[in-house]
């Protein structure tokens, strides 16, 4: 059966918690059999000392007093024989008994053997599983010794032990019961954001609503996060998405243009007999119409390699200034419009990238600049350093563009008003961006209405 992390977590917080309570219980009960040992043996200490200030020297003999070889001691009212777990017992120098129980006795018969009197340091006497701590102290009389021996048993340490592991054992399925409640409360609590997510996520994709949002009112930090980055991939998937369509339109109404000429034409040419020159014309038009149709095609697919990292494109380093230079000096030849193209470039500026985009790249951005550029007029290239950049500029004095029209002339087939009676099909820019990114740079434009325009091209040095 497969647990739900829910279900997991609380599981996991209920092993833990047992483990290291058990683990505690393990430490306390080892370290506490010997502190209990010391404590038995301090307080049968502490009872004894005390005991013997009680006992003191007589001068006459009566029912109160004890007589010993060196004349009679009087034990105090307040003498207790059996304090708390002890037994408390009075010898005189020879071993017999003053008053009190005999402990003697009790401790040979329970262990076997004889305890000598005399033991001035607390003792354990063992014997099979019985045990007992013995202690003497000699309060002296006359120069005669009397002999206050206390004895406890140290099963009183297992007794406690044992009290101790019995309240342990009520105490562990309780404490394992609020270790599985508070681990479900807190997995509940944790999990509630990640349930709403995926309620939210379910919604848009039975919906296909790609502009609804995942809205999570409270959650730790890390649920936000994830919460944020989902939302942030359905802006980019929404962005996507509209964009795809947008060019799918845009490409339909580019190329229905075309094929309603070429139509037109073979139904005309088709409908009343032609002259030969009327079929060449036709037949020319067709062509042009084609021409157009082919190139466009041809950049919508370069633009999708490119979006895609195609594997047609590898990247190595090459000297960019020897490109830029080789280009400017071929294209200068053009000399369409009169327009005269000049280059200056700095030696030696190295990139990783592609030899073909980056040509194409140079090529759209001076063919724009002759396009759209005025008779006579200049188009200058430059490329330079800048910081870990290579800078690649192209400046024209041509007709320029609005600023309202600045910010759209990287979208796909726009083309602005001043520029619709130029030749074109509104992607050259785009695909400079898509080449300039491909290359991990960016491209922008500065522009003025009437003067002319400056696309920037920044790419990363090798």
């Amino acid at each position: 059966m497969k647990l739900s992390f829910k279900a997991k977590i609380t599981m996991w917080s209920a092993i833990v918690t047992t483990a290291i309570v058990v683990l505690a219980l393990m430490t306390v009960f080892s370290v506490s059999s010997s502190q209990l040992n010391a404590v038995i043996k301090n307080e049968l200490v502490s009872t004894v000392e005390r005991s013997a200030q009680y006992i003191e020297l007589s001068d006459d003999y009566d029912d109160d007093t004890v007589k010993f070889s060196g004349g009679y001691i009087e034990i105090d009212d307040d003498f207790d024989f059996e304090p708390d777990d002890a037994r408390l017992a009075v010898y005189d120098s020879n071993g017999k008994l003053l008053a009190g129980s005999d402990v003697n006795s009790i401790l040979e018969k329970s262990l076997g053997f004889p305890v000598a009197l005399g033991q001035s340091e607390p003792t354990l006497q063992k014997a099979d599983n019985v045990s007992y701590i013995v202690y003497d102290v000699y309060p002296i009389f006359n120069n005669k010794k009397v002999i206050l021996r206390g004895i406890v048993s140290a099963g009183q340490n297992a007794v406690r032990m044992s009290s101790a592991f019995s309240t342990s054992i009520w105490l562990l399925p309780m404490l394992l019961l609020v270790s599985v409640l508070g681990g479900y409360i807190i997995a509940r609590r944790s999990l509630r954001p990640i349930k709403e997510i995926t309620k939210t996520t379910s919604e848009i994709v039975s919906c296909d609503d790609l502009e609804k949002r995942i809205s999570i009112n409270s959650g730790d930090v890390e649920i936000q996060s994830l919460a944020d980055t989902f939302n942030s991939m359905l802006s980019r998937l929404n962005k996507s998405f509209e964009l795809q369509k947008q060019f799918i339109s845009d490409a339909s109404h580019e190329l229905r243009t075309p094929m309603a000429v070429i139509m037109a034409q073979c139904e005309y040419s088709l409908d009343e007999p032609q002259t030969d020159e009327e079929y060449r014309q036709a037949l020319g038009t067709i062509e042009k119409q084609g021409a157009r149709m082919s190139a466009l095609i041809d950049d919508i697919l370069e633009m999708s390699r490119i979006e895609n990292n195609s594997e047609r494109y590898t990247r190595e380093r090459f000297d960019l200034s020897v490109l830029v230079k080789s280009i400017c000096e071929d294209l200068a030849l053009i000399k369409e419009k009169g327009i005269t193209l000049d280059c200056s470039a700095e030696d030696g500026i190295f990139i990783n990238g592609n030899m073909s985009l980056m040509s194409r790249l140079l090529v759209n951005l001076v063919t724009n600049a002759y396009r759209y550029g005025r008779e006579n007029g200049k188009t200058h290239v430059k490329l330079f350093r800048e910081g870990q950049s290579a800078v690649l500029a192209v400046e024209d004095n041509g007709i320029g563009v609005s600023k309202s029209d600045l910010s759209k002339i990287f979208n796909r087939f726009y083309q602005s008003d001043t520029a619709r009676s130029a030749k074109g099909n509104g992607l050259g820019l785009s695909m400079v961006e898509d080449i300039a990114k491909w290359h991990g740079g960016e491209v922008f434009a500065q522009s003025e209405l009437g003067k002319g325009s400056k696309f920037i091209v920044k790419i990363p040095l090798f």
